[in-house]
């Protein structure tokens, strides 16, 4: 009877060596880990990622994913044109067999075959082996990416290329060693080939990392390389659309959806860009109807109906933006913006506070506070926010101007200054420009002024602002005729620009040309809605117009309006006093009086028609009583 043999060994196979084992082991913790990153499931895409995989016909993907594989192979052999996305029509889809690119699939994979099957029959085994580890190579790194094993997040990635060229480099190699053995000429054909390839491949490479120096290079290649790739003119109006070329990013974004018309995110860009707020909506609409989640669809949306004083409508769209994304800050800052105007001032605050905490750097949310808090008089708190938005972004205008304003507010004169000078260096834009202009005016600095006028109108003359507020200093330096021509040039621009008619009728008060003044500030109240509260001034201005013209009840019908529209105008209130006080209405007369002088205390008009209709009062009650005796025994 034998003894069992327990010394023998477990038999382990040759090539299970413990080199393959550790890859083997790397390879299964790599996927493991691969697995728990995506939580078990495969990674999910769109039909603009990879619009093959997305194909309803089985033939078309089958004959598309096919063709890719030769696209690739095509790309590593002669890398002619090359771009940094092949997404969305960048590649047509095969979808017929009579498609004349099917012959390159054809020719490839047969001609791979062809090599797998001829190096098992005429070459030697070393030479089969060097082959076969080519093969390999070439093919297996290239697998996961080619779409035909799993659905992946492109149509073509170069990045994918780099392992399968060096499988080329060893078929291309081996063939040239074959061919130099036949002659010396061969072997001078061989080595002038190869230098040749190699100095242009070197060439074509330095080239191109240039295109990928900035961010325009790149995205300007893309346009040039794949033309008809939406997504490269989605990225490059992007692009000019953070420059500030906004008609450059309007065409492309067009563009982008013409090539591919449900393209969410060019929808909703655009939208943001143009000026006719009906067609700004449809793209919004567009952008939500394709994507329902798209939460940045939703906050545009939302500002356009605030805007449009729909606000009700605006915070639902807001609500439902948060809603997808709970760490939108702007979302959160917009919507506090939306109870501020509702007057809910602690539910406003929360939110501001919540879209800060979200995101402390967000300039926009620290801009918007800085607004808010400013309105409820904390005027130090607000400047201390804009200058962090300031800080954080320095190219943020709104902030910078918010920031100035405020401080021109509180009479700190010499640190707006400089913040508007900050913003002019940074670019030269009309509306700082006319700010630091108001600046100069009300600090008495007419002359700076008058400089910085005269250059804004000449380099931004359809900035019309400017040009209004150029003509109210001429007219305060009584150069009468330079305002006129510069208010006619203002509504020969826009004819529906009541502010000039205003500045206009002013200015011909100012020179007796009373019937002229008339009618431009019936022109002005003309383009005014009933409830416009900047309207009060015009109805000022119509009211002394008629005032000196002894039309009384006209003038106080006027003032009047100009109150309800806006109860702090000083002047409507005298006005308004003095009229009643001359119809002898003396206790309305008194509390439009008592209104004025809480207005403005010091003003001396205000203080001597007070103390003249005491007098008044005074005398008429001592002749009441001189009337009646019993008066004489209360004295």
């Amino acid at each position: 009877m034998k003894r069992p043999n327990r010394g023998r060994k477990i038999s382990i196979p040759e090539w299970l060596d413990r080199y393959t084992i550790s890859l083997l082991v790397g390879l299964v913790v790599l996927l493991g880990f691969r697995t728990w990153m995506l939580r078990g499931s495969l990674p999910t895409f769109s039909a603009q990622d990879n619009p093959a995989a997305f194909s309803p016909c089985l033939l078309t993907r089958f004959l598309t994913k096919t063709y890719l594989v030769t696209f690739n192979a095509w790309l590593v052999l002669f890398p002619s044109n090359l771009s940094y996305d092949w997404q969305m029509g960048s590649i047509p889809l095969v979808e017929t067999i009579w498609d004349k690119r099917n012959l390159g699939s054809i020719f490839l994979f047969g001609g791979i075959g062809a090599i797998f099957i001829t190096s098992r029959i005429t070459v030697k085994m070393r030479e089969r082996l060097l082959l076969s580890m080519a093969l390999v190579v070439l093919i297996l790194p290239f697998l996961p990416a080619s779409n035909l094993l799993v659905t992946v997040g492109f149509v073509v990635a170069e990045r994918t290329l780099y392992i399968p060229s060096a499988g080329v480099y060893i078929l291309v190699t081996h063939g040239l060693h074959r061919l130099r053995v036949l002659s010396p000429k061969a072997t001078w054909v061989c080595r002038t080939s190869t230098f040749f390839v190699l100095t242009v491949f070197v060439w074509w490479t330095l080239r191109r990392n240039t295109v990928w120096e900035s961010r325009a290079s790149l995205f300007k290649s893309g346009i040039e390389s794949v033309p008809q790739n939406a997504k490269v003119h989605y990225n490059y109006a992007n692009l000019q659309k953070d420059l500030g070329n906004v008609e450059t990013a309007i065409k492309h974004y067009r563009i982008a959806l013409s090539l591919w018309p449900d393209y969410a995110s060019a929808h909703n860009n655009l939208g943001t860009l143009l000026s006719d707020p009906v067609e700004a909506e449809h793209h919004f609409k567009v952008a939500i109807a394709v994507n329902s989640y798209h939460a940045r669809a939703y906050f545009n949306l939302a500002n356009l109906y605030s805007k449009q004083d729909k606000r009700e409508v605006a915070e639902a769209f807001l609500k439902r933006a948060i809603d997808i994304d709970p760490g939108f800050a702007e979302a959160y800052s917009a919507l506090a913006s939306l109870y501020a105007v509702f007057g809910h001032v602690n539910e406003a605050e929360k939110l501001h506070l919540v879209a800060l905490s979200l995101s402390p750097d967000n300039v926009d949310a620290l801009n918007n506070y800085g607004v808010f808090v400013q309105n409820l008089g904390r005027e130090d708190e607000a400047v201390e926010f804009y200058q962090r938005a300031v800080r954080i972004h320095p190219n943020h205008t709104v902030a910078l101007l918010n920031a100035a304003r405020t401080l021109r507010s509180l009479k700190f004169i010499d640190d707006a200054e400089k913040l508007y000078k900050r913003a002019l260096y940074m670019e030269e834009d009309p509306q700082v420009m006319d700010n630091l202009g108001t600046l100069y005016i009300k600090s008495g600095r007419l002359e700076e002024a008058r400089k910085l006028y005269s250059k804004l109108t000449q380099k931004h003359g359809s900035f019309l602002d400017g040009k209004i507020h150029y003509a109210q200093l001429l007219i305060q330096e009584r150069s009468f005729y330079d305002a006129e021509v510069l208010l006619q040039s203002v509504i020969n621009i826009n004819a529906t620009y009541r502010e000039a008619y205003h500045q206009l009728a002013i200015l011909f008060i100012e020179t007796n040309r009373t019937s002229e003044g008339f009618e431009s500030i019936l022109q002005a109240l003309r383009l005014c809605h009933v409830t416009d509260k900047s309207c009060a001034l015009l109805y000022v201005c119509h009211g002394d117009l008629v005032k000196d013209m002894n039309d009384l009840d006209t003038a106080a019908q006027s003032y009047t309006i100009a109150i309800q529209l806006d109860p702090g105008i000083g002047h409507a209130h005298i006005n308004l006093g003095v009229i009643h006080h001359l119809k002898g209405r003396h206790l309305q007369a008194l509390r439009h009086y008592r209104t004025a002088q809480n207005l403005d205390p010091q003003n001396p008009v205000v203080l001597e028609n007070i103390e003249k209709l005491k007098k008044h009062q005074w005398k008429k009650s001592i002749r009441r009583c001189a009337e009646e005796s019993e008066c004489y025994q209360t004295w």
